[in-house]
């Protein structure tokens, strides 16, 4: 490389005829030139001679044999993901012309033509968010928020009113009202509240709750306690109705008179203005730059991961390498959320990236291949690449 540049930077000859014959040489007898294609497999050089007539392709250095006086026509293309730097006539460069074909001519001299290609390196930012709809990637949600709605419990239709939080971990609390429903005056607790978690389970966003309950139903003393799981997508429950179902077991008693239920199915309502509660859209910006550190060229990469709740994640670079095969494999975790004052470590999230490859297309890089998988909010997945939008 650093031959190739000092001598892009000589005073070269106009053209490659001129290159050809200020090569001297001659005589009888056949000719061999030596074609050497650098790095091996990065690219390719097609020949064609007049004496003898004949032609070919190289993807990897080889030679060519003809009569003196014969013209060789040479054409150099890269290969998908690589460049054509330059091509030297015995370390003297060689011009081009649009095509990338060169013509030598008539050849009386024994030469080494040597076609120099390089890596194409994706540099810039890729921004990824996922899509609206996919059956293969886990779907990563929170439910922070304020929900309203109408549940039956013990066979009676009961207006509820329930606010939820959810933190970075996926640990969830709630706290409401659900109507003739009162706790004791006298317990510790004076709504009624439960607690529980958003987890990844089949791939798929599952929320686990239990709680407990100690007062009146209808004005009739009770006590209760248990537990609730179901997926958390909102999903049909009948006509253009919206809600989030499960199973859901229970014991307690009803003045004196116990009950007790165990996997019972339930579904609860949700309005269509609640629904942008329970959110899932979440994305990551992934920026790769170069430079030059020691005089050799260093990749860096970083990312910003903006969360379903729309909290902002920001990892710091890191040294990352790339190839035209196995493309960027970037791992970012330990980032700090700057949507808090002050900002603060965020130990949940990370996002590991494997095998990113891209390729061009009008001047813009699409990924081509790779794989994803991330953490974050107590719920992970994990999936191809491509699925994701780029926006």
């Amino acid at each position: 490389m650093t031959v190739l540049s000092a001598c892009f930077v000589m005073s070269g000859v106009a053209n490659a005829s001129e290159v050809d014959r200020s090569s001297g040489g001659g005589g009888g007898g056949s000719l061999t030139w030596s074609i050497v294609i650098t790095p091996k497999e990065a690219g390719s050089v097609s020949w064609k001679t007049t004496s003898p007539p004949a032609s070919g392709t190289f993807t990897a250095s080889d030679k060519i044999t003809f009569n003196p006086g014969s013209y060789i026509d040479l054409t150099f293309q890269p290969k998908a993901g690589y460049k054509l730097l330059g091509v030297l006539k015995n370390l003297e460069k060689v011009t081009l012309d649009a095509q990338q074909h060169a013509r030598f001519g008539p050849v009386d001299g024994k030469h080494t033509i040597l076609a120099v290609f390089s890596e194409i390196i994706p540099l810039g930012t890729f921004p990824f968010s996922f899509p609206d709809k996919s059956e293969n990637l886990a779907s990563v949600f929170d439910v922070t928020g304020s929900y309203k709605g109408t549940v039956p419990i013990l066979k009676t239709p009961r207006d509820y009113s329930v606010d939820i939080a959810m933190d970075e971990f996926g640990k969830v609390s709630a706290l409401g009202r659900v109507r003739g429903i009162e706790n004791n005056p006298d317990a510790a607790k004076k709504l009624e509240t439960s607690t529980g978690s958003i987890k990844t389970v089949d791939n798929k966003a599952t929320g686990m709750f239990k709680g407990k309950f100690d007062g009146t139903v209808d004005g009739v003393a009770s006590s209760a306690s248990g537990s609730a799981t179901g997926p958390v997508e909102p999903q049909s429950i009948g006509g253009t109705a919206m809600g989030i179902g499960g199973t859901i077991s229970y014991k307690g008693k009803f003045g004196d008179v116990p009950y007790s239920d165990k996997n019972l199915a339930f579904q609860v309502p949700i309005a269509q203005s609640q629904l942008t509660n329970i959110k899932k859209a979440w994305s990551i910006k992934v920026t790769v730059r170069s430079e030059i550190v020691k005089g050799k060229e260093v990749l860096m990469g970083s990312s910003v991961l903006t969360l379903p709740n729309g909290d902002v994640i920001a990892f710091l670079e890191k040294k990352t390498k790339y190839s035209a095969k196995k493309g960027y494999s970037l791992s970012f975790k330990g980032g700090m959320n700057l949507s808090v004052i002050p900002t603060a470590p965020d130990k949940s999230s990370s996002v590991a990236i494997k095998g990113m490859t891209l390729v061009q297309s009008g001047g813009t890089w699409i990924v081509s291949g790779g794989t994803i998988a991330y953490k974050f909010l107590g719920q992970k997945g994990q999936g191809n690449l491509a699925e994701f939008k780029m926006n």
